[in-house]
């Protein structure tokens, strides 16, 4: 897949670094009564930045990889007892745009995995037969990948 605008090799290099360094590459289950299984798949790309200038950054980039001008969901989370948090996340038709030209470094099996998960789910919109235990396994596999050391949650050293 080709870029749809001048993107430069730094662009790419700093996005690729955000995306590894604090972004999420994930996959939710959702209700739905309308399926048979009971439930959708979600792939998101979503970071959490308290940093003003990143959020518009990450989304200028992505506009000019994928050539969509609309590409994230922005939420502003305001804390009394932390700093502000601009929260940003991109779905489905972004990803399928956008994780084809990157290369990550930490989360690269997560971005592999992703790619295959929305390759199966587009597959299935076409009314072909789904691997449903592959879907599940890659639910599965990038729920583990996305785990921290100590049971999910960052450990916290005793004073």
């Amino acid at each position: 897949m080709t870029r749809h605008k001048k993107v430069e090799d730094r662009e790419l290099g700093w996005l690729e670094g955000m995306i590894d360094g604090e972004g999420c590459l994930s996959i939710s289950r959702n209700k739905s009564r309308e399926l048979r299984r009971g439930f959708s798949y979600r792939c998101r790309l979503s970071f959490g930045q308290t940093d003003p200038y990143s959020i518009p950054r990450i989304m200028e980039i992505i506009s000019k990889l994928t050539g969509l001008k609309y590409v994230g969901k922005i939420r502003h989370l305001p804390s009394e007892t932390h700093k502000p948090q601009e929260r940003i996340w991109f779905e489905a038709s972004v990803l399928r745009c956008l994780l084809p030209q990157l290369r990550l470094t930490v989360k690269e099996r997560q971005r592999l995995l992703i790619l295959e998960m929305l390759e199966i789910l587009k597959q299935n919109k076409k009314g072909k037969l789904v691997n449903e235990k592959r879907l599940e396994e890659i639910y599965r596999e990038v729920r583990r990948l996305n785990r921290r050391k100590g049971g999910g949650r960052a450990m916290r050293h005793k004073k």
